[in-house]
């Protein structure tokens, strides 16, 4: 039988546990999984506009992600959504509690609204995989649904587009099964502010947001010239986060 979950709002005890899950699992991260996918970061420096916390969203392709997530965040936290299926897991199940993931239940998606509300208004931060499922290795990612786009605009907070970028090498000719090189590319912050001026109805302005930070992931993992669209929303960014 399998164990019942609901997303609930994290409590105290439940946001000492995390911490102290976090900080014991970085550094396991970064001598282990780190190193061997010579994780790279690009453009980082973009979450010091947004000092109160926010969304993030990426393309989902190789496994363990949520530790180049911990990674690019350190020494902030940041909480995963995920399939209600992963946090119910009888293997890893534990671990995803621990780290204070929040499950999306299959037939009632929305269910999370209370658990993402609270961890945005403590100006944390909530990371999206749009595309709902991993793709082993795809550099070509799904469509992305609307729900991180919906809760950026819901609480006024700014939507952080980020491109996951594989590299193989010669040496993969050989050994086949060897990890490729990871690439973090971070996009310039996506603020409400900008979509409220375009479109009233907040599903509209979520099907603009969404589809601007798709656009940039993509346009970054087919390797084409972004200059303009990152120049026009970083002035944006500086405009908004004044």
């Amino acid at each position: 039988m399998e164990r019942p979950y609901r997303p609930v709002v994290e409590t105290p005890i439940q946001r000492i546990l995390r911490l102290i899950t976090f900080h014991l699992l970085y550094p396991l991260c970064w001598i282990l999984i780190i190193p061997i996918h010579r994780l790279k970061m690009r453009n980082r420096h973009v979450f010091n506009q947004c000092p109160e916390g926010g969304i993030t969203v990426m393309n989902h392709c190789v496994h363990l992600e949520w530790m180049f997530v911990y990674r690019a965040f350190w020494p902030q936290c940041p909480i995963f959504t995920m399939e209600q299926e992963n946090i119910q897991r009888r293997d890893w199940g534990w671990l995803n509690r621990l780290l204070g993931a929040i499950g999306i239940p299959r037939n009632n998606p929305m269910a999370i609204s209370a658990a993402v509300d609270a961890q945005l208004q403590n100006q944390g931060w909530v990371h999206f995989f749009p595309e709902g499922v991993l793709t082993l290795h795809s550099q070509k990612p799904q469509p992305f649904v609307l729900g991180a786009a919906w809760f950026a605009l819901k609480n006024s907070k700014p939507l952080v587009p980020i491109a996951e970028k594989l590299t193989w090498t010669r040496f993969h000719q050989w050994v086949k099964w060897w990890p490729p090189k990871v690439e973090l590319i971070f996009g310039p912050p996506l603020w409400p502010q900008e979509y409220a001026t375009k479109e009233k109805r907040l599903r509209n302005q979520a099907l603009a947001m969404t589809a601007d930070a798709q656009q940039w992931i993509h346009s970054i993992l087919e390797n084409k010239d972004c200059q303009k669209t990152i120049q026009s929303h970083q002035k944006q960014a500086v405009e908004f986060s004044v």
